[in-house]
């Protein structure tokens, strides 16, 4: 394996928190993952179509339009479900209730009201 796609294989398992003990669920699972998809970009780099007459900028979509970067939350189209965790980062216990305060303040993008309770403001999208 060349030495920049191993260290894009480090990068990408950092980042996805596969290196934080205790190991995340599925940890296995995403590892393979991310070995696989980078060789397919390996092997893709190297078909004459994808290097030479894309742009870089439409490298992703001519590969597979399902694999184009995500470039905001709102690039996200395909349902999924997140399961609030009882921890945090550090290991500590996050009491109940927490995970939707910090969605409430992602989504409305100001911590102004974050713990009102004026029916009003609680309502907003």
């Amino acid at each position: 394996m060349p030495a920049n796609l191993k260290a894009a294989e480090g990068f990408m398992e950092r980042a996805l928190g596969l290196s934080f003990s205790p190991s995340p669920e599925g940890k296995n699972y995403y590892r393979s993952l991310v070995k696989t998809q980078l060789n397919l970009y390996q092997q893709d780099l190297g078909i004459d179509k994808f290097v030479n007459s894309t742009p870089l900028g439409k490298f992703f979509a001519v590969r597979n339009s399902l694999l184009r970067p995500m470039t905001s939350l709102r690039d996200v189209d395909l349902p999924g479900l997140i399961h609030e965790s009882k921890a945090d980062a550090g290991y500590r216990q996050v009491s109940d209730g927490m995970t939707a305060r910090a969605m409430k303040f992602i989504r409305r993008g100001s911590g102004a009201d974050i713990d009102s309770t004026d029916g009003a403001t609680e309502s907003r999208t």
